[in-house]
């Protein structure tokens, strides 16, 4: 009998089961952000008390990342392949979000609850780096 799935090649390799947690990762530090991280003190609204572990998504997202670098690492052909593919498959996705929040921020942010220079954070945030990093060069403290 024939196999009527179609594969692609870059399917092959994939762990199925890592998207599912990583999925549940994700999800899961949403419903943080949503309902507990920005939740109103005085006035909170359903859900803050279920969702205050989400955060614990993150390190689990990142313990799932670092495996699947390290498995991406052992099919690929050298290390400077592996930044490339991992650039082009990542930097878009930055630009894109970036840009979508400072324009975002310029609209709606009102009260000024994020810092004024919007423009400053955009910069930073498609440099891949931490702001803190920042801060080691600059004279003024918590500038970024």
């Amino acid at each position: 009998m024939r196999n009527i799935y179609l594969e692609t090649p870059s399917s092959k390799n994939r762990i199925s089961i890592l998207d599912g947690f990583r999925t549940i990762a994700i999800i899961s530090v949403i419903l943080y952000h949503y309902f507990f991280r920005w939740n109103d003190v005085e006035y909170p609204y359903f859900g803050g008390e279920y969702f205050h572990y989400g955060f614990k998504g993150v390190p689990f997202f990142f313990m799932i990342s670092g495996f699947v670098i390290c498995y991406t690492l052992e099919s690929t052909a050298n290390f400077t392949t592996f930044w490339k593919k991992r650039f082009i498959r990542l930097f878009p996705s930055i630009v894109v979000a970036s840009v979508f929040t400072y324009c975002f921020l310029l609209i709606f942010d009102h009260y000024k609850i994020f810092p004024d220079n919007h423009f400053r954070n955009l910069i930073i945030s498609i440099t891949f780096l931490p702001p803190n990093f920042y801060n080691l060069f600059s004279e003024i403290p918590s500038y970024f």
